[in-house]
């Protein structure tokens, strides 16, 4: 998940610095979507996170 945010995040700036615009638009769509993508992945490990504690506890109630 990780390998492949980056992958997207780092193709998308340098598709926008290929295609020539401006520095600002693409470190400002760089950088949005490098936002979203952190986002999305600790999201993602707050839920692994979770379902491992909660593993955890039905493991110790048994």
């Amino acid at each position: 998940m990780l390998f492949l945010s980056v992958a997207i995040w780092a193709s998308v700036s340098f598709w926008l610095m290929s295609i020539e615009h401006g520095w600002q638009l693409t470190w400002a769509v760089s950088l949005l979507l490098g936002m979203v993508l952190f986002a999305l992945l600790v999201q993602r490990l707050i839920g692994e996170l979770r379902l491992l504690r909660s593993l955890r506890q039905d493991s110790r109630s048994r």
